[in-house]
């Protein structure tokens, strides 16, 4: 089918009463599990504009637990993603920056929208790195701005959503650990296909809830052996409202 005869509204039409994201820039810190799996589950619910940032290159290791396949190995992360999600929504807006990130990204495409900035990132002094400077900023360009911090264990998924304009980075230094408190698994035996698509999952849930003004959850974590969830309700979020 011609790219000029895709009416990608109809793609859409089972949940398009429910909500709506064509005003979100989804700004996806690391192209990894977490981030590969998440921009995919984003772009099919109908985010239109997408910041990828990322300075690897696609190995064999990482095809059992990301986005990527076999013809994918030796791209960068973000230009194999590109083509990735261009394939889902050949509309969506990509901007794919192939560079480490030393700092919050400001995307000046959508001046007027909103920003939800997540970060997918598998060490935790980026997440901090990223964090002080998103508080710091003004904000101009975005109408909302959130964030969403997701980690993942081989077999656990934990999600904090954190909206600009109520949370303060002290809350956020609170949610926050070193890598050496952390896991001591390597990178690679951090994640499992299957936790990686329920972690994307939980980011798509939150950022829907933040946005429509629902309740979000302080925190979100899911054990897989238990098969368990235990969510602790924002409530600075509800009072704020």
């Amino acid at each position: 089918m011609e790219t000029a005869d895709l009416k990608m509204e109809d793609a859409r039409i089972r949940f398009s009463d429910l909500f709506t994201l064509d005003d979100v820039t989804a700004i996806i810190y690391g192209c990894g599990s977490i981030g590969s799996y998440t921009a995919a589950s984003l772009v099919r619910s109908g985010v239109k504009s997408i910041c990828l940032i990322d300075h690897d290159t696609v190995a064999i290791e990482n095809i059992g637990v990301q986005h990527y396949s076999i013809s994918d190995i030796g791209k960068p992360k973000v230009k194999a993603l590109k083509e990735q999600l261009k394939n889902i929504d050949p509309f969506v807006e990509i901007a794919d920056l192939n560079r480490k990130v030393d700092g919050s990204y400001v995307d000046t495409r959508n001046p007027g929208g909103r920003h939800v900035h997540i970060l997918a990132f598998d060490n935790m002094k980026s997440r901090r790195r990223v964090a002080g400077s998103l508080w710091n900023e003004n904000g101009k360009y975005a109408k909302e701005r959130y964030l969403i911090d997701a980690r993942m264990g081989s077999q656990t998924a934990q999600v904090y959503p954190f909206d600009l304009s109520i949370d303060s980075l002290e809350h956020y230094f609170n949610r926050w650990y070193s890598d050496e408190d952390g896991s001591n698994e390597p990178c690679n035996a951090r994640s499992t296909s299957y936790s990686v698509m329920m972690i994307a999952a939980l980011i798509c849930d939150q950022m829907i809830k933040m946005l429509n003004k629902s309740v979000i959850s302080d925190e979100t974590v899911f054990d897989f052996p238990s098969m368990t969830i235990e969510v602790q309700p924002n409530l600075r979020y509800l009072t704020s409202k």
